[in-house]
């Protein structure tokens, strides 16, 4: 006989709120898995995304322990560029923490920490920055760190942002600076004038490396080019 749990799932298609309960517990079905990513689909050209931004919650929180399909993956990814804040930000959230896809939503972050200009709340861009930290912590990123200096020393950006870039670089070496735990007092000494209480040893650290690896870079640009010069003259 089928359990009273069971049989509630015949007959009819749980309600969305019942299906995120379930998520989180990683007892959604095939079915329901194919009815979230149909319903995904539909919600996708909707203006009033709170259905959509529940819908990929429930795909993406649904997943973590078996991993999403081929094809659960590309449908999230799809969203990453989602002109809705909370949409891009819950996309980019299950990519990166509950599927540990980093790697894939690089482009994606890099614009995110760039000029989310459709960003009001900042929520997707704090994402980013996160992502960032943990993308480039392992081994420097040249472009990644360049991009958060240039970011910081930009006096045009807002307060919160250059202390993010300020936070993510810090973390980048594994370094702690007085403030890089607290963004809201670093940006309450961005605006009154108090850098010289930032640790700028942090940029200037990171500066370095980058101007090193910079530089081996073109040290192996130039050693490949001179092999190559050698070889045709060997062949002529």
């Amino acid at each position: 006989m089928l359990g009273a749990q069971s049989r509630a799932r015949v007959g009819r298609m749980r309600k969305l709120h019942e299906l995120r309960d379930e998520a989180c517990w990683g007892k959604l079905t095939k079915e329901e898995f194919r009815y979230v990513e149909k319903r995904i689909e539909s919600e996708r050209e909707n203006d009033s995304h709170h259905q959509l931004h529940e819908l990929l919650y429930i795909l993406g929180r649904g997943t973590v322990s078996a991993g999403p399909t081929p094809a659960q993956k590309k449908l999230m990814k799809s969203f990453l560029d989602h002109k809705g804040f909370s949409i891009a930000e819950i996309a980019l959230y299950s990519m990166c923490n509950y599927w540990g896809y980093v790697d894939e939503c690089v482009d994606a972050i890099k614009q995110y920490i760039r000029d989310p200009f459709w960003d009001d709340s900042n929520d997707v861009q704090d994402l980013a920055f996160r992502k960032a930290g943990e993308h480039i912590r392992g081994e420097l990123d040249i472009e990644f760190s360049s991009l958060l200096i240039e970011i910081f020393e930009d006096p045009s950006r807002a307060n919160c942002t250059r202390a993010n870039a300020y936070n993510t670089i810090a973390k980048v070496i594994g370094k702690r600076g007085r403030f890089t735990d607290a963004i809201p007092d670093l940006v309450y000494y961005f605006d009154y004038d108090c850098e010289e209480l930032i640790d700028m040893s942090i940029i200037e650290e990171v500066k370095e490396i980058v101007a090193e690896k910079i530089r081996e870079k073109r040290e192996k640009i130039v050693q490949w080019n001179s092999k190559k010069i050698a070889t045709l003259r060997r062949s002529e």
